[in-house]
Order: structure tokens, then C-alpha cells, then sequence
């Protein structure tokens, strides 16, 4: 037998994928209803186009900035939408 490799490799391994599986198809139900809520109640994403951004002459980035500069500049963007 290979090493690190015991009779109960394969079980516990379908065992994994099949509890993961599990996990994803929840996780996609949860998306769904909540998703289904979002719609029943009327919520709309922020509509806006580019050109509605350029008119608020948001300021450019440069990738120059220091790292506090670069987490303000995330911040007004934020601001923004």
C-alpha cells in the first residue's frame, strides 16, 4: 500500500465530496431565496452609466499614491455609488 494512503482514503474522500456538494447546494438555495426576496420586495440595483460617474469628476488614480492615500481614494469612490 502507498504511503499516507489507508483502506479508508477513497470512503472518506467520497464522504468529503458528497458533504461539500451538500454545503454548495444549500449555499445556492440561501442565494436563491434571498434572491427571490430581493425581488419581491421591489429592491433595485444603483442604475447609473458611465457617463452619470464622469459628471461627479471623481478623482483619478494613479496606483502612485501611498497606501492610505489609495484606501481614501476607495472610500470616495464609494461615496459615489
Amino acid at each position: 500500500m502507498a504511503q499516507g494512503v489507508t483502506e479508508d482514503g477513497p470512503t472518506k474522500s467520497v464522504e468529503f465530496m458528497k458533504l461539500l456538494l451538500e454545503s454548495q447546494q444549500q449555499q445556492s438555495e440561501q442565494l436563491t431565496v434571498a434572491l427571490e426576496k430581493m425581488v419581491a420586495s421591489g429592491s433595485q440595483a444603483i442604475q447609473g452609466n458611465v457617463p452619470d460617474f464622469r459628471r461627479l469628476n471623481p478623482a483619478v488614480f494613479t496606483g502612485e499614491e501611498s497606501h492610505l492615500d489609495t484606501e481614501q481614494w476607495l472610500i470616495d469612490m464609494e461615496t459615489y455609488w
